[in-house]
């Protein structure tokens, strides 16, 4: 996603981050990108979570 997106920055947080990640938590994630801030929220939403490959639910955040 960092080429395809033009991700520049990615900060995971929450439990995740702090070493208390459960097996039905999920991951909260901050995306860094030009590309992905000028397209808007809902597209890049749809854009995130239909590339998402890994078997695990996530929460996105795009700045």
């Amino acid at each position: 996603m960092k080429k395809k997106f033009g991700v520049e920055r990615t900060i995971v947080f929450g439990s995740a981050a702090r070493t208390r990640f459960k097996k039905f938590n999920d991951i909260d994630m901050i995306i860094v990108s030009d590309y992905l801030r000028k397209i808007g929220p809902y597209k890049n939403s749809i854009l995130l979570y239909s590339n998402w490959k890994l078997d695990l639910p996530i929460d996105f955040i795009c700045l």
